[in-house]
């Protein structure tokens, strides 16, 4: 996992404003937002985290993701969660795969 990724998911676990690059976690009113290029991809709500490509199934956004959770794979223009969902759109609940 690339160091920007690490990073970005320890100041949204963590609550904390960062920026780097194409990536950002902001937090606003006791919740934490990760954006990539502009998109919201990782949100905390209501003490659940979720997550979304917004349509953008690439390695980048696939890897930023990876680091809320582990089994999530690209495989050509899909993403591949636990080896057997395709994750077509929305978000996903991470406390709901583990």
């Amino acid at each position: 996992m690339r160091q920007i990724s690490q990073d970005a998911y320890k100041a949204f676990v963590h609550g904390k404003n960062f920026s780097r690059g194409n990536t950002h976690v902001e937090r606003r009113n006791g919740e934490s937002y990760m954006y990539l290029f502009g998109n919201m991809i990782a949100k905390t709500e209501n003490g659940n985290v979720l997550i979304n490509h917004c349509g953008y199934k690439t390695s980048t956004t696939r890897e930023r993701l990876s680091a809320f959770y582990s089994k999530i794979r690209k495989s050509g223009n899909k993403i591949i969660v636990n080896e057997e969902f395709v994750w077509e759109e929305g978000w996903l609940n991470i406390n709901d795969l583990r």
